[in-house]
């Protein structure tokens, strides 16, 4: 890729020119840009498969169903660190809320926000 170039030209009263060049690297912003795409891709699937386990378990799908239950062992990993905070017992195929799942996705959300931010800070 080619560097991006600024040129500013400015004409004094005297008849004399200045000529500024800025040089901006484009390498440096592509793969900033790169890391942004796939940390957003990975952060946002897992929080969108935990939004979806929280929807299952709230209406009570049950672990019958091979989705579902793909679903349920998908995400698992992911919920099970939080299941300390509330006293929650797992128990599928009944609706109720799994608070768990909320703070999951509150969590992976802040740290794929810290991530971005990390990246994205100017050298």
């Amino acid at each position: 890729m080619a560097d991006k170039v600024e040129t500013t030209k400015t004409l004094h009263n005297d008849g004399t020119k200045t000529v500024q060049t800025t040089t901006t690297p484009q390498n440096a912003k592509s793969k900033d840009n790169t890391a942004t795409r796939i940390v957003s891709f990975i952060f946002g699937t897992i929080i969108v498969l935990i939004v979806l386990r929280f929807l299952m378990v709230l209406l009570g799908a049950s672990e019958g169903n091979a989705i579902i239950d793909a679903l349920y062992s998908i995400t698992q990993p992911l919920v099970m660190p939080f299941f300390g905070i509330f006293n929650y017992d797992v128990s599928y195929g009944q609706s109720q809320v799994e608070f768990a799942s909320l703070v999951a996705m509150l969590a992976y959300w802040l740290v794929g926000i810290g991530i971005l931010k990390l990246i994205t800070i100017k050298r």
